[in-house]
């Protein structure tokens, strides 16, 4: 077994990428279902979105394979094996050349960086809809995603050069030149993960926070729809929780515990994009069981229409929250309503005429307070995008 089965996109030993495999290899069996049927539900989902979630699992099941790949490397069956010494003069003409086994390892840095980075922006769209498209709220969150991005880049950039390194120390193993190139690129390589783990880290608390905090305040005010909003706050935690422990062990085995990065904070940085990828699939599907809900408690009036179909719900470009609840008079107490909006405006809803184009507006009975006389309005429920 040559000494290039050693290395991969982040370091593991042969143990540790075997294990890896393994963990891509379950959670990738996760998301073919989950992906199936976000695929067959029913909704008025964007062509935009829609291919962005395409892509994002095609993107997954490609460095699954790629990450197979590597694991059968170790076994010494893989039919692109090359000898590196022999073939390093030629790398430094042409580095198209370089081996197949060590394009993979770029290969799969990139695809980890491109997951993340594509799921991250579906997080912060969301905490932006939360934060009613206010831009200095969301400044933070991007602020930390860029950085990510940056480290990102920077993280395949170092690994390419510490492949070039170890192809050169291996080729002439006495050039001490070459020895102070693989230890700078291998420093640079360490500075790039620890920015990129850091600030995925504090992005993911930051997020998290967020989202607990906003549907606390929803569900305080909206007790009579306790069961779809225990429903809501149990998909939307089950999303969540995923990458913010997956982070977690990263920054505790990586940088609290002693030493430089244990076998456990490697294979979570190398996981990460998959269970970003499962928290946004979870996070969609789990709009499924929203409207199985809204449709088993029949939770339209009798004596009022509607121009959509029962049981849809819309999906535009980004995130989807169960963001607010508010009232809209339909006959002719206009009190009575305004008496329901200003109990539900402490959510900071929008009002009517600042509706999304593509929100799906679900519509609920609403009881009158006491004393006031009996009138007929309509409780809205929004899916924001």
């Amino acid at each position: 077994m040559s000494s290039n089965t050693t290395v991969d996109a982040f370091g593991l030993s042969p143990n540790g990428q075997l294990a890896l495999t393994v963990t891509q290899c379950i959670v990738q069996g996760i998301l073919i279902p989950l992906f199936s049927t976000f695929l067959s539900t029913r909704s008025t989902r964007s062509a935009a979105f829609t291919t962005y979630v395409v892509a994002i699992n095609l993107l997954c099941l490609g460095q699954t394979a790629i990450s197979i790949i590597q694991t059968a490397d170790l076994l010494n069956s893989a039919p692109f094996r090359e000898p590196v010494t022999a073939n390093f003069a030629q790398f430094e003409i042409c580095p198209l050349l370089i081996p197949l086994t060590f394009k993979l390892l770029l290969a799969y840095a990139s695809h980890t960086v491109i997951i993340g980075t594509g799921v991250q922006a579906f997080f912060v769209d969301r905490c932006w809809r939360i934060f009613k498209k206010r831009l200095w709220p969301i400044i933070p969150f991007v602020l930390l995603a860029l950085a990510g991005l940056a480290a990102g880049v920077l993280l395949v950039v170092s690994k390419s050069r510490l492949t070039m390194a170890i192809l050169a120390s291996e080729a002439r193993p006495q050039d001490e030149a070459l020895r102070g190139s693989l230890d700078n690129a291998d420093k640079l390589l360490s500075r790039a993960v620890s920015v990129w783990a850091f600030s995925w880290f504090v992005l993911e608390l930051g997020m998290t926070i967020t989202i607990i905090f906003f549907l606390y305040r929803v569900r305080t005010g909206l007790s009579m729809h306790d069961g779809i909003f225990s429903t809501i706050w149990q998909i939307l935690c089950t999303s969540i929780t995923p990458p913010f422990i997956l982070m977690t062990m990263v920054i505790v085995d990586g940088y609290i515990t002693p030493g430089y990065l244990g076998v456990v904070a490697k294979i979570s940085i190398a996981s990460a994009a998959k269970f970003f990828t499962l928290s946004l699939m979870i996070n969609l599907v789990g709009q499924g069981r929203v409207r199985e809900k809204f449709n088993r408690l029949h939770l339209s009036p009798p004596n009022l229409s509607s121009n959509r179909p029962a049981g849809v719900i819309s999906e535009a470009v980004f995130a989807r929250e169960v963001t607010s609840a508010h009232s809209i008079e339909i006959e002719r107490r206009r009190s009575t309503s305004d008496t329901e909006s200003t109990r539900f405006g402490s959510l900071d809803v929008p009002h009517k005429h600042e509706r999304e184009g593509s929100v799906e507006k679900c519509q609920i009975e609403t009881i009158p307070p006491p004393g006031a006389e009996p009138c007929h309005s309509a409780q809205h429920i929004s899916f924001l995008p």
